[in-house]
């Protein structure tokens, strides 16, 4: 029976003799077996060998957060021989203690990943409050996605793009058997911690400047077995900015303020502002105008109404007066100014058409119910409209 000491010198060996294996996993296992050099073979013969690696017989699936992947000795030895080829800290004993690591251990830890797009920044990788790290995408802990993210053509990621991820320890699934339904739950949780992050990332940046994050994977650290580079991921609402935004280290402090405070509201403060949030950072979107509009008229209604009132007009245009005016005169200014948006966004939404000049005007709306939107975060609590509107 081969051991796990005699392994790495059968790693050495079929490392020195390599030659692309992608070829042979094409293949029917049988087949592909007997492929290749002499000593692949016997590495092969080896993993089948031992009784600790049974798991990745042919036909097996590895089970990673909420990833599975395939397996076979075929597959298994070609891993052991693209981490032994890598340059140090790597090598075919570095192979073996992963391997060894994954098959005695009970957790994996894994990374929750969605690259934004056309966002791009200069600054330290940086984590927030609620454990979200924003960084180059090309930074991302897994090798393998991170070249994915920056060399791939046709995505809409500048020359340097960059990413959220969260980090978390999960129980090790060798087998469907394993499977443990609370994974699921805590990506749920991790993929709206990445959004509530991107949302106060826009509250913070001009109105006009949506920021958006694409699609959602999970991998695991480089040195696992058979985390496949063909990796599923998870389609969400996509959407770019109108141009590139450019975020700075002051940006990020500020939205983790944000964070920190909306972490801190109820589960349902948190979900009616949003709403609020989302369709307010829509309206940064590469989108006509039309639909721009659209979003801030569901932001308005969404922040500044009650789902049971009436009077719609006349309520968001005086309760954004009451919130945001400091004096008699700035309070009748932005009455009228909110009463003009929504009679834009209200054409809009009937007739299809909005003017250039209208729409100019939204701009620095959506500004306003920025700030209200950052307030009211900051004091974790929903305005209560009766006591605003009397001057409370």
């Amino acid at each position: 029976m081969t051991d796990w000491e005699l392994l790495p010198s059968l790693v050495a060996e079929a490392t020195r003799d390599y030659e692309p294996l992608a070829v042979q996993m094409l293949m029917p296992y049988e087949e592909a077996r007997d492929q290749g050099p002499e000593s692949v073979r016997t590495l092969i013969a080896a993993i089948e060998d031992m009784q600790q690696l049974e798991l990745f017989g042919a036909g097996q699936m590895q089970w990673i957060a909420s990833n599975a992947h395939m397996t076979s000795p075929l597959l298994l030895a070609g891993w052991l021989i693209e981490i032994s080829r890598r340059p140090s800290p790597y090598g075919a004993e570095f192979a073996v203690e992963a391997l060894r690591n994954y098959v005695e251990t009970k957790t994996v830890l894994v990374h929750h990943v969605r690259p934004l797009a056309e966002v791009e920044y200069t600054g330290e990788p940086f984590e927030f409050s609620n454990g979200v790290t924003f960084r180059l995408a090309g930074g991302v802990p897994n090798g393998q996605l991170a070249y994915e993210l920056t060399k791939s053509s046709g995505l809409p990621l500048p020359d340097n793009p960059t990413a959220m991820y969260t980090s978390h320890t999960h129980p090790i699934r060798h087998t469907a058997r394993d499977a443990v339904s609370e994974d699921l739950v805590e990506l749920d949780q991790s993929a709206q911690a990445i959004e509530d992050t991107i949302l106060c990332l826009s509250l913070v940046m001009p109105a006009d400047e949506g920021i958006f994050g694409m699609s959602l994977t999970c991998v695991a650290d480089d040195a696992v077995p058979c985390n496949a580079q063909w990796r599923y991921w998870r389609r969400m609402p996509i959407a770019e900015p109108v141009r590139t935004v450019v975020v700075s280290h002051d940006d990020v402090v500020a939205a983790d303020k944000l964070i920190k405070a909306f972490v801190a509201s109820e589960q349902g403060t948190q979900a009616a502002l949003r709403i609020a949030m989302r369709h307010l950072n829509a309206f940064g979107a590469q989108s006509s105008p039309i639909e721009r509009a659209i979003h801030l008229r569901v932001a308005l209604e969404a922040f500044f109404m009650k789902s049971d009132e009436r009077g719609i007009r006349y309520k968001v245009s005086t309760r954004a007066a009451s919130y945001l005016g400091k004096t008699q005169e700035e309070r009748e200014g932005i009455r009228e100014t909110f009463k003009t948006a929504y009679d834009a966004t209200s054409n809009a939404v009937h007739s299809g058409t909005i003017s250039t000049k209208a729409f100019d005007k939204l701009i620095g709306v959506a500004g306003q119910v920025q700030k209200s939107l950052r307030d009211t975060i900051m004091l974790r609590r929903l305005p209560d409209w009766s006591m605003v509107e009397h001057g409370g």
